[in-house]
């Protein structure tokens, strides 16, 4: 059996890498909204695990973040983010297996990704300076002593929402985070992936992310207490800015969370909220400032101009969601003006 070596060190550090993002909207969503964290991890788990196995590179899974930031804003319980999850799940699957997935780099052009992830790096850093400044960590500060307790499926609660809560799901948090979920997590997480790892990331397109996120979040929404889960460019560049460089590094997360989620199951939440807010604000600031300056592969002083414009939009509303929205009429109104002001004229010959 071959031995731990220095590398597969560096891999699993670099799936740590994206834990800043993870665990503060993981502990929010399950101390404020009364989600399970013992389904939380062996979904995320499990997840990470087949990407490892499939892509073979450190793609990553994280919380559908505009989703999770409204339920805990609006105080909705574990109800409504799980129908909402398999609303999701459902629609991805959808676009995956009719092939729209092809005329999504069409709406979501290159300009608009580098102005998402340029937005998604300026909301990073500005959680992270309030959680370096002013942390508000209520956690334990030393390791309490967890029952080593083999978790039990048969406590799995497998039900559905109402119809009512379907319908009021997907006007309050579907519609808000499906366009970022086109644009970020799976056109800006194929051209991160194309970016750093070239003929490597041959499997990662748009049709193949929107199938595995399909797949998972129509079918762990049936376990009540689920958060659903996306990939996200801003979680590729945090695996691979702290050294994770193929799947191992999500194949070992992976294990580690369903590890945790098996063995102290509910216990699992007082684990992570030890670690000091300070610590995850550093390492947010760190991926923060890596994901906004992929702005610098875009060339073109029009297209340069409207990232920025998209990027500042999210960083001062909040919302994501309108600065894309504004991006993309924003870009294909100019391409049509600009299209049509450069369409050769016929010249009348007197």
């Amino acid at each position: 059996m071959r031995k731990f070596s220095f590398s597969d060190l560096k891999e699993f550090l670099g799936g740590l890498g994206d834990l800043g993002t993870f665990i503060p909207i993981f502990v929010a969503l399950v101390a404020l909204n009364g989600l399970n964290p013992t389904v939380i991890l062996l979904s995320a788990g499990i997840l990470y695990i087949i990407c490892g196995l499939y892509y073979k590179l450190p793609i990553p899974v994280q919380p559908l973040k505009a989703m999770a930031a409204l339920a805990i804003a609006l105080g909705l319980g574990r109800e409504y983010i799980q129908a909402a999850g398999i609303i999701i799940g459902i629609i991805l699957l959808v676009i995956s297996l009719t092939n729209i997935t092809k005329f999504l780099p069409r709406v979501f052009t290159m300009p608009i990704i580098k102005g998402m992830q340029l937005g998604v790096g300026l909301m990073l850093i500005k959680i992270s300076l309030v959680m370096i400044f002013n942390p508000d960590n209520s956690g334990a500060r030393i390791l309490p002593a967890l029952p080593f307790n083999l978790f039990d499926f048969r406590n799995l609660n497998l039900s559905l929402p109402s119809a009512e809560v379907f319908s009021r799901a997907f006007w309050i948090l579907v519609l808000p985070q499906l366009p970022l979920t086109l644009g970020n997590a799976i056109v800006g997480t194929c051209d991160i992936a194309k970016i750093n790892f070239a003929d490597r990331a041959k499997k990662v397109t748009e049709r193949g992310l929107c199938l595995d996120l399909g797949i998972a979040n129509t079918f762990f929404g049936l376990f009540g207490g689920y958060m659903p889960l996306c990939h996200g460019s801003s979680g590729l560049t945090a695996h691979i800015s702290f050294g994770a460089r193929t799947g191992k590094a999500t194949i070992m997360i992976g294990i580690m969370f369903l590890l945790f989620g098996l063995i102290w199951g509910p216990q699992a939440g007082v684990v992570f909220r030890m670690i000091p807010h300070s610590m995850l604000g550093v390492m947010l600031c760190y991926v923060g400032f890596r994901h906004a300056a992929l702005i610098r592969g875009l060339k073109g002083k029009k297209g340069f101009l409207l990232a920025i414009v998209i990027g500042v939009i999210g960083l001062f509303t909040n919302n994501l969601t309108l600065a894309l929205l504004l991006g993309i009429i924003i870009w294909h109104i100019s391409q049509f003006v600009g299209n049509f002001l450069h369409r050769p004229r016929n010249q009348t010959v007197l």
